[in-house]
């Protein structure tokens, strides 16, 4: 009999319906535990998540107690965290009592150093997988019993070629951070300059109508070219599939390894431009099916290059479909699953 699995995470880019999916896919029988943190855009759903917030409801508490009833109800073999930040110290020991020869499997997908986890957790985890590999060599890294080097994987359902008129020269989906700031706003001053259309998606504002108002008074080139705020998967994906290139800038938190958005937009079938990170030698080789750039003028004089040459892009496209087929999800699954036999 297949394997019983539940994933459980919050509403982190529909991570754990792609990873249930991709479970399914792999032959086993899954099950999501989907934590709504924030809100699904409802009035209902909107009206819950700010009374929760104007009485400081305990989220961990929600979602430790939450994760603990679908435990002891579904009772599976193996149990997928994504994330695991939400994780009451206890939580885990008490899911363990209820199911003692349960497989817990915690997958990192944000960096050990940016996430808040309870030390403590890691001993009744069988295996952590980190997306980071610089992880692997943490201070908190040195208790963990056992852990892998894990990227991401993306959906093909989701992800995926589309033959559509390219409304844009370049884009850019994220957070504005910091560290890309610089960069967008070169990448705009130049785009005004030969005229390029440009999209970006994302914000580095609250909703508050001041605090939008001051980015648009200090970065007036990036906050012309914004077109959106958030958009959701298939959303993206219709828009890589819209743009002649792709931008993928990698936030602070990349020190060896990709994000996420690499394998998505490999996953489209798009021309992607990134900076270069030492996981990715030998997985996605340059200028066969991704380009890389080193600082913001180099990303200017590549896209020059890029617009003009029609071979260069054709092969970067059908490159990107042939590489990325090895990173679904169903695929790493099975080698999660696999080193747990």
């Amino acid at each position: 009999m297949p394997k019983k699995i539940i994933v459980s995470g919050c509403e982190f880019h529909s991570y754990v319906y792609q990873l249930v999916k991709g479970a399914q896919d792999a032959g086993y029988i899954a099950k999501q535990h989907y934590f709504l943190l924030g809100h699904d855009g409802s009035l209902i759903s909107i009206l819950q998540h700010y009374s929760r917030v104007l009485f400081k409801v305990d989220q961990k508490k929600r979602y430790s107690e939450s994760l603990e009833k679908i435990m002891e109800k579904e009772c599976p073999d193996i149990l997928l965290i994504i994330k695991g930040d939400l994780l009451l110290q206890d939580s885990l020991k008490n899911i363990r009592k209820t199911l003692p020869n349960l497989k817990i499997v915690l997958w990192l997908l944000d960096s050990i150093k940016n996430i808040d986890l309870y030390n403590s957790i890691f001993e009744d985890i069988d295996i952590v997988a980190f997306f980071e590999k610089s992880d692997l060599d943490s201070e908190t890294s040195k208790i963990i019993k056992r852990k892998k080097y894990l990227p991401m994987a993306y959906d093909p359902l989701v992800y995926y070629p589309m033959n559509l008129e390219k409304k844009y020269d370049v884009t850019f989906c994220g957070a504005l951070y910091p560290n890309r700031i610089p960069i967008l706003r070169y990448l705009s001053e130049k785009g005004s300059k030969y005229k390029w259309r440009i999209g970006i998606v994302g914000c580095a504002y609250r909703m508050l109508p001041f605090s939008r108002f001051n980015f648009s008074r200090k970065e007036p080139l990036i906050y012309r070219n914004i077109i959106a705020r958030c958009l959701s998967p298939a959303q993206v994906n219709q828009l890589y599939n819209q743009s002649v290139a792709v931008l993928n800038i990698h936030h602070d938190q990349n020190i060896l390894s990709y994000n996420p958005r690499t394998i998505e937009i490999l996953g489209s079938g798009s021309c992607q431009l990134l900076d270069h990170k030492s996981a990715l030698d030998g997985t996605f080789p340059n200028r066969e099916c991704v380009m890389y750039y080193e600082k913001a003028e180099d990303l200017v004089q590549k896209l020059l290059e890029l617009f003009k040459s029609d071979k260069l892009r054709e092969t970067l496209r059908r490159n990107a479909v042939q590489h990325v087929k090895k990173h679904t999800f169903e695929v790493r699954i099975s080698e999660l699953i696999n080193e747990l036999n």
